[in-house]
């Protein structure tokens, strides 16, 4: 590897000639090789908990500058460990450039996010994928031991079919799994179009 007058990286890449070699970590991967395909989709939106949503939505819009939320107050069904609850809820959607964000403002002692907002306060509470099928997704990332369910959104009632699930992989982090179907598309579309994006 010549060095002599180029900029030298740590791992002793020479960053100025293009066709040095380069070690593992900066050499790019053949073309050939095919990527490895991930378990879950893109990600679909990222859920925080507030204890205003209002407030929540003033500061990412007035104060960060995005664009107006897609407001929405919305009673929500699950099994949860004390048994089949209603819990009322008050959610925001923001498009922060490339992530959905969801704004989740508890408003009884009942749900998971009334329990984080005790426990940790205000912040990061879940990721969400929109998957195919739930019970096949669960099986993938269980990898043979089903994982935690925080809270089952799959009852008969509910067209929206969605999962709370307790994972390592997303290190404390809730992940909810979104069935996709179309009531949950149209869902999804009217609040991507409200923000100015397309539903993929």
């Amino acid at each position: 590897m010549t060095t002599a007058k180029r900029e030298i990286l740590a791992c002793g890449c020479v960053v100025t000639v293009l066709d040095t070699e380069a070690c593992a970590v900066h050499k790019p991967a053949a073309a050939s090789v095919p990527r490895q395909r991930m378990s879950l989709p893109e990600l679909n939106h990222v859920g925080m908990v507030a204890a205003n949503r209002d407030r929540a939505v003033r500061n990412f819009t007035d104060r960060l500058g995005y664009s107006a939320a897609y407001c929405i107050d919305a009673p929500v069904t699950a099994a949860l460990s004390t048994g089949i609850v209603t819990f009322q809820t008050k959610l925001a959607f923001i498009w922060l450039g490339n992530t959905l964000i969801e704004v989740v403002e508890p408003l009884d002692n009942l749900s998971p996010h009334a329990d984080f907002l005790k426990s940790h306060g205000e912040g990061l509470h879940h990721l969400a994928y929109m998957v195919s099928s739930i019970k096949d997704e669960l099986a993938r990332i269980g990898g043979g031991r089903p994982p935690r369910i925080l809270a089952d959104g799959l009852l008969e009632q509910n067209p929206l079919k969605w999962v709370y699930i307790d994972s390592e992989i997303a290190n404390g982090a809730v992940v909810e799994l979104i069935e996709r179907n179309p009531v949950a598309e149209e869902f999804f579309d009217t609040i991507y179009r409200s923000v100015g994006k397309k539903l993929a």
